[in-house]
């Protein structure tokens, strides 16, 4: 006997997941221990990948989720990361997750937050060489969220004449996989550059945009 067609398009309705119900999936996806993640020192917070924002930032479709727990992070712990001078490299890392979950207003914002000050705290030897540079790479980010591609070609150009501070490259590089070189965030800005338009994840993320913009950029200088 045949099952009546009504009755089989009633099972189909009801198998078909709901909004609620996916969103209720991405919340579990993403869900982690708050009272867990508050103890954790700023640091190991900032930069541990298995802890902190960064391995729930790893999970697929989380970057929103991550960029939640840093804004709860700094809520929690601000007068400690102001004092610390932290507060800036925290905003920016929320800020990126918040450009990559397509957040683009939020991102904005927060980046323009990230902004340093030239003068740095009492005994900060060279703040003011790596702030400089620091905050035309935030203004090149925010020009690429923002598609002015003239103003991200202006914070480039002004980053990668930034003059290396001293003592950069007698830095021991001993402990890292990829020797840094100056100035900072230049090959990262040519990859915006090269993928202006893009997602800001790929845009970021890619090998491919960055391998692009610094063959666009030896042409051009």
């Amino acid at each position: 006997m045949k099952t009546p067609k009504i009755l089989l398009a009633g099972l189909a309705f009801f198998l078909v997941p709901t909004t609620a119900d996916v969103e209720a999936e991405e919340r579990a996806a993403c869900a982690y221990d708050r009272n867990a993640i508050l103890q954790l020192d700023p640091n190991m917070f900032d930069q541990d990948d298995k802890a902190g924002w960064r391995e729930l930032a790893n999970r697929d479709g989380c970057q929103a989720a991550a960029a939640d727990a840093i804004a709860l992070y700094i809520e929690s712990h601000r007068e400690t990361l102001v004092r610390q001078w932290q507060l800036p490299s925290f905003k920016w890392h929320e800020a990126q997750l918040r450009a990559m979950a397509g957040q683009v207003s939020q991102a904005t914002r927060l980046m323009r937050q990230s902004i340093k000050p030239e003068k740095g705290p009492e005994g900060f030897e060279g703040w003011t060489d790596y702030a400089l540079p620091w905050n035309q790479y935030v203004l090149a980010t925010i020009a690429f969220l923002e598609g002015d591609m003239d103003a991200l070609k202006e914070a480039r150009d002004r980053l990668a004449n930034s003059p290396m501070p001293p003592g950069f490259d007698t830095l021991d590089r001993s402990q890292v996989s990829v020797p840094p070189s100056w100035p900072l965030n230049l090959d990262v800005v040519d990859g915006l550059i090269a993928c202006i338009g893009q997602p800001y994840q790929e845009a970021y993320g890619s090998a491919h945009c960055r391998d692009v913009g610094k063959q666009e950029a030896r042409r051009k200088h």
